[in-house]
Formats: structure tokens, C-alpha cells, sequence
């Protein structure tokens, strides 16, 4: 979905057309949209156990897709996870949102 949206078509487009002076790489947040578009599906109202399990497990493949997995705990249950998810605004989503129906 992040991928999926004007910014990242420019972002992708400015990288093809300037090989020498690229966009900085990460410049587009690309993969929180998916893990939003999980949590909010699967997390809104009454959570099923087992769904909303899957739904952080592949919510964080997504996100770390760049990297490796998140360890998304932490000893005072803070969760930088639901952070991302739940809280972070993402312009991606909202215009996948806006220009699809899904």
C-alpha cells in the first residue's frame, strides 16, 4: 500500500532519472501503511486472539522488510510497535484510502 502511492511513484521515479544524485534511500516511509492497514483491520473492536496475533506477526515482516524483525517489547509493555500502528499518522495509507476501494 505505501508503495502504491504518489510520493513513492516520484521517489522512484527521481532515483531511475537522477542515478547520480538519488533521493536519499528510506526517504519514503513505505511500509507502515501495510502494518496500519493490518492493525486496523484486525485489531479494531473485538479482537480475536489468534487474528490479531497474526495480524502484528506479519504486520512486523512488513515493516522490518528493510532490516530485520523487531523486537517489540520491552519490560515496561510500552510497545513501539503500537506506536507505529496505532499512533504514527501515515499520509500512504490515508491516500490509498482516499483513492481505493478495498
Amino acid at each position: 500500500m505505501g508503495k502504491y502511492t504518489d510520493a513513492f511513484r516520484n521517489y522512484i521515479l527521481a532515483a531511475v532519472n537522477n542515478p547520480s544524485f538519488p533521493p536519499k534511500r528510506g526517504s519514503v516511509d513505505h511500509s507502515t501503511a501495510g502494518g496500519k492497514f493490518l492493525y486496523n483491520l484486525f485489531r479494531a473492536g473485538e479482537i480475536h486472539p489468534i487474528k490479531g496475533l497474526l495480524a502484528e506477526i506479519v504486520g512486523n515482516a512488513i515493516i522490518s522488510h528493510h532490516s530485520y524483525l523487531e523486537d517489540f517489547l520491552s519490560p515496561e509493555l510500552e510497545s513501539n510497535y503500537l506506536k507505529r500502528v496505532r499512533d504514527k499518522r501515515d499520509k500512504s495509507l490515508e491516500e490509498f484510502e482516499r483513492t481505493h476501494i478495498y
